[in-house]
């Protein structure tokens, strides 16, 4: 299925991740559910410097990727030729450009080609096991009991 819509959390997430790494670049791959990304994954060993990031795909877990995203500081939102050799390996590729905002980044396709992903409100919903913690916590902290350590 193609990927045509970005959840609204995720890109904002993507935003201040890209944000909080500057002035390097940030780098990372894409993870969809269906035909919507909702969420990133970042590999251990990537490195970045103010010019580029060097995502190690060897270290990809055994599941499937939807494409990548990665910060130009400069703020140029267009692809390098190094970009376009590695957007070959992807569906969608995102550039962000500082000032790492819903107004400063691209998508494009893995001949590099511009093109769009819808943002969309997307129910990320709570595992169950997530519900089940929470109501038991605040049982607990009704009866006056929790399993919470408090440290001065």
């Amino acid at each position: 299925m193609a990927v045509r819509k970005i959840a609204s959390d995720t890109l904002d997430f993507i935003l201040a991740s890209c944000k909080a790494s500057h002035p390097r670049e940030f780098g990372a791959l894409l993870e969809a559910e269906g035909d919507t990304i909702i969420n990133i994954i970042y590999l251990p060993g990537t490195d970045s410097t103010s010019r580029s990031v060097s995502i190690k795909t060897w270290m990809m877990p055994n599941m499937p990727h939807a494409g990548s995203v990665h910060s130009h500081p400069s703020g140029a939102i267009r692809p390098s030729e190094q970009d376009l050799i590695f957007f070959r390996a992807n569906e969608v590729n995102i550039i962000v450009g500082e000032p790492y905002t819903r107004e400063s980044w691209k998508v494009f396709d893995r001949n590099g080609n511009l093109t769009a992903l819808e943002i969309v409100e997307y129910d990320f919903g709570e595992d169950e096991w997530l519900q089940n913690e929470i109501l038991n916590d605040a049982e607990l902290k009704q009866n006056g009991t929790s399993d919470d350590n408090e440290f001065d």
